[in-house]
């Protein structure tokens, strides 16, 4: 997503993207499909998914080293990506 993009989305929502909860109206957005709404919740836990993908190795020496197993990052992503839609906007229940 381009920079004015991402200016013009701060202001239609009027608010920062930086704080630590997702607006409301970005959720709503994401679940109704809109793609840079779904992109902004990636982003958003980007640096948790980064995380939780993180493993251990050891090399010949005996040392241990940390590395990201992307493909356990994607599998992460793409079953958010494949949630956001059935996320329930109805907290009153």
């Amino acid at each position: 997503m381009s920079k004015t993009r991402k200016h013009r989305r701060k202001q239609q929502y009027g608010r920062s993207m930086s704080g630590n909860l997702l607006p409301y109206e970005i959720i709503v957005a994401a679940t109704a499909g809109d793609a840079d709404a779904v992109n902004i919740v990636l982003k958003h836990f980007e640096d948790y998914i980064t995380k939780l993908s993180t493993r251990t190795g050891y090399d010949s020496a005996g040392r241990y080293y940390s590395f990201v197993d992307e493909d356990m990052r994607r599998r992460l992503e793409t079953k958010l990506i494949l949630t956001i839609p059935e996320f329930d906007l109805d907290y009153r229940k």
